[in-house]
């Protein structure tokens, strides 16, 4: 129904009031008939021809498009047709006989595109009423539909709101589990479903702090089209940030000069404050929240879930900076990220040295974002074990693009159809391994030449 209404509600192009499409149709039957009477020869732009050509043109434009359009193609007609190529007076024809041979095509033209223009324009104000109507129409139904359908489910929630509290509780105590996770990227995941549970939020958005801008880092609730009615980021500047960021205010649209803050972005705001550090990590807005789930004791929850998950980002990111600085992950026992670019300037400046070819196994999951974070876990210490049982004791396993996925295994002292062979005994045992003990993993694989000797 919905693809109907925008069939029924199809804007078209115009031009000065005229239709693009009637334009230009009218300029390609005109260069078309131009090229027809080149090529084919007769008398010149088919001044001579009874009935003439362009009477096609004025016809079918007037009775698809209307009065207007039809007497922008008499226009056009007019002069293509007389345009320097205007009939010499005969010698038994006076001025105005002369005048009138000219004119009464353009004339006929004229009036005949009026008259069947001005018939297309009734049948098009009478189309559009029956398509105002339809939408109407459509627009009430659906409205009846969506009204049954919130008493109906407004009933199923008064009898299971016992059960949902119940859930909402394990829910809860589930994704604080997952807050409890070391990797920023697992206590946002962890982050969202807490809100799910602890709120009942239908659309949410968490802002981190870059600089001087809060960024939009993820959302949940929210279509791809819709993300057009979401701000991307807010600037000291904005009310917004100042009030959540500057003054670490919680904002309800209860309050009505919040609701003016909040400018139709959002329900709730509140700042991710570490009470220990008194730092402020980002924002968490609510866009869109059951009404009855509105309450003195939502927001309360609010501000604190706003506290514990700034309490959890600085956790997982101190330890992920003193990840990031060693040389080994204990989470997989792969080489850290943060090891990665200084092994490969110091393995190429010494392969140039010594004169050996180095190359780079890229290893990437590309189901990566489907997977929850015990699997990626899981599918890293995989591979550490895969490279620890398969290759040699110089060939290093690393995390350099940890959050997409992608490992790379640096291959020393080692040619191409030898980087080739490790390519396939990867790939091989990889396969082998993942199928026993993380099914639904899938691996590409490619290999790139830090220096080649």
């Amino acid at each position: 129904m919905e693809y109907d209404a925008l069939i029924l509600d199809k804007k078209h192009k115009h031009f000065l009031g005229l239709r693009v499409s009637a334009l230009l149709e009218i300029a390609l039957f005109l260069g078309l008939a131009l090229l027809i009477n080149l090529v084919f020869g007769g008398s010149p732009r088919f001044i001579a021809s009874q009935p003439h050509p362009f009477w096609i043109l004025i016809l079918l434009v007037s009775a698809q498009y209307g009065s207007n359009e039809g007497l922008a193609a008499v226009m056009a007609s007019t002069l293509v047709l007389l345009v320097g190529n205007l009939p010499e007076q005969r010698v038994d024809q006076d001025a105005y006989d002369w005048l009138f041979s000219i004119a009464y095509v353009p004339l006929m033209w004229m009036v005949t595109a009026t008259i069947l223009g001005l018939l297309r324009q009734r049948h098009i104000r009478e189309r559009d009423e029956l398509k105002r109507v339809l939408l109407e129409t459509g627009d009430r139904e659906r409205t009846f539909a969506s009204s049954y359908e919130k008493l109906r489910t407004r009933k199923e929630q008064l009898e299971l709101n016992v059960a949902g509290r119940v859930r909402t509780e394990i829910g809860a105590l589930r994704a604080a589990k997952a807050m409890e996770k070391l990797d920023p990227e697992s206590v946002i995941m962890g982050v969202i479903t807490m809100i799910e549970a602890a709120l009942g939020a239908e659309k949410f958005s968490l802002y981190l702090l870059s600089g001087d801008t809060l960024t939009r880092h993820s959302t949940h609730g929210w279509s791809e089209a819709d993300y057009e009615r979401l701000d991307e980021e807010y600037r000291v500047q904005d009310p917004l940030y100042q009030r959540v960021m500057v003054r670490h205010e919680t904002l309800c649209i209860v309050n009505e000069a919040h609701e003016m803050v909040l400018n139709d972005q959002g329900v709730l705001a509140g700042p991710l404050l570490d009470v220990e550090t008194g730092g402020v990590l980002g924002m968490l807005k609510i866009e869109a929240i059951p009404f009855l789930e509105l309450n003195l004791e939502t927001v309360q929850m609010f501000r604190a879930l706003c506290e514990w998950i700034a309490l959890a980002l600085n956790n997982a990111r101190y330890y992920q900076s003193a990840v990031d600085n060693s040389m080994i992950n204990p989470m997989h026992n792969l080489m850290t990220r943060g090891f990665f670019n200084r092994y490969k300037d110091y393995i190429t400046a010494l392969a140039q040295r010594l004169k050996f070819s180095v190359y780079t196994l890229d290893v990437n999951v590309t189901n990566f974002q489907s997977l929850d974070s015990d699997t990626r876990v899981r599918v890293a210490r995989l591979l550490a074990q895969v490279v620890e049982r398969t290759l040699r004791g110089v060939d290093f396993a690393f995390d350099h693009q940890e959050i997409s996925g992608n490992y790379a295994i640096v291959l020393p002292a080692t040619h191409l159809e030898g980087a080739r062979i490790v390519r396939e005994k990867i790939e091989k045992e990889l396969q082998r391994v993942a199928a026993q003990q993380v099914r639904g993993v899938h691996f590409s694989y490619s290999l790139t030449a830090l220096h080649e000797a």
